[in-house]
């Protein structure tokens, strides 16, 4: 992985075109996505968060399911897979707060503790 410092100073700026859109989609904390989400460049909303690939490939895992409601991994039409290669939301705004070493409240529930480091996140980007 790249210099703190480094990420830092590249992150920031792409962080600082975020609008409404890409902020709530960082703070899904549900979901898995393609690693070309987070990579694919930013010029339009919805078309992917530009973030660099080096950043992003840290966060790339093989995900299993556990066969129980909550931790079974599902298409959109509801077929569960064994196992995902993907970066899992949460992983991903959970390594931008922290390299950027903001500050956030713990809350039980995975799209409640998204939505705060995604809120936290995005008053730092807002006064940096």
């Amino acid at each position: 992985m790249m210099n703190k410092d480094k990420l830092r100073k590249q992150i920031l700026p792409i962080l600082k075109q975020y609008g409404d859109n890409e902020w709530n989609d960082l703070g899904n904390g549900h979901e898995f996505f393609k690693p070309t989400l987070y990579t694919k460049p930013l010029p339009k909303p919805d078309d992917g968060f530009g973030l660099p690939e080096e950043f992003v490939n840290q966060f790339v895992k093989e995900h299993k399911s556990d066969g129980s409601w909550k931790g079974s991994i599902t298409t959109t039409d509801g077929k569960i897979l064994a196992t995902l290669t993907s970066v899992y939301s949460l992983d991903l705004i959970k390594g931008l707060v922290d390299l950027f070493d903001v500050k956030y409240e713990f809350y039980f529930g995975r799209g409640t503790s998204a939505r705060e480091m995604s809120r936290k996140l995005k008053a730092y980007v807002d006064t940096h």
